[in-house]
């Protein structure tokens, strides 16, 4: 979905949580062949942050796509 540039906001909450694990997986991940780039040509506009209760803080993009 993301390589078709299908995927138009991301809406994103973060806790500030701490495990310390190398092994832990990382917020995206993509397991297909290591030549493969899904997210070239395309960035992130942040559009809105917002701080809650705990530190937990909300954040929403939008995907921008290059134009071929």
């Amino acid at each position: 979905m993301l390589a078709a540039g299908l995927i138009s906001g991301l809406s994103l909450v973060i806790y500030p949580g701490i495990d310390g694990q190398a092994s832990a997986p990382s917020i995206f991940e993509y397991i297909g062949a290591a030549d493969e780039r899904p997210a070239a040509g395309q960035s992130l506009e942040l559009l809105s942050s917002e701080t809650a209760s705990n530190g937990i803080v909300w954040l929403r993009y939008r995907f921008h796509k290059k134009n071929s």
